[in-house]
């Protein structure tokens, strides 16, 4: 939940700016897109300018990740809670995160418009992908291809959004027994 509020929240307000937005959301995380839609709907009515997706995993599938990484648990690592977190998070991105490729790729090259009617329907190509960090390389990808696909197109850019430091600090300690140092 904490991840998927700004998000909707930056959705909400690039809507407002006359953006084109796709969102996606876990599925058990998409019950806080009825706000952003109820929210959007006393602005103006219009809500064809988001359109929200459900992503094949919950939040449960990353703690799965979290109780039994398959990287970073050999004993030689057992001094540095660090490098089991990156086990776990190599284990999410290649595990939930990357199997999404064909559905988002499929999403942001959709053709609106008249599916039987060449000259009515266009393709909707994103300018620029916002991701978080799990979802940098999954947005990476999808910017490749689609810009290997449409080359006489501006290329799509990749906006990464830091929701918290990933370099543990004082006021964002890491979230690790043991650790004592911050930078």
């Amino acid at each position: 939940r904490g991840d998927a509020e700004p998000y909707i929240s930056l959705a909400q307000s690039l809507r407002q700016a006359g953006c084109h937005v796709d969102l996606f959301l876990q599925k058990d995380l998409m019950h806080l897109s009825t706000s952003l839609l109820t929210r959007m709907e006393s602005h103006n009515g219009d809500v064809g300018a988001v359109n929200i997706h459900e992503l094949p995993f919950t939040q449960m599938d990353f703690y799965k990740y979290v109780g039994s990484p398959s990287h970073g648990t050999e004993p030689k690592y057992d001094s540095n809670p660090r490098i089991r977190f990156i086990g776990v998070v190599t284990d999410v991105i290649g595990e939930l995160v990357l199997p999404c490729f064909p559905m988002v790729l499929k999403q942001c090259t959709n053709v609106v418009g008249d599916d039987h009617d060449t000259t009515t329907s266009e393709t909707l190509i994103p300018k620029v992908i916002v991701t978080s960090s799990l979802a940098r390389p999954l947005a990476m990808s999808v910017a490749e291809k689609i810009n290997t696909q449409h080359q006489s197109l501006p290329p799509i850019k990749v906006c990464l959004i830091h929701l918290q430091p990933h370099v543990p600090t004082d006021r964002f300690p890491p979230f690790s027994h043991g650790a004592d140092a911050c930078v």
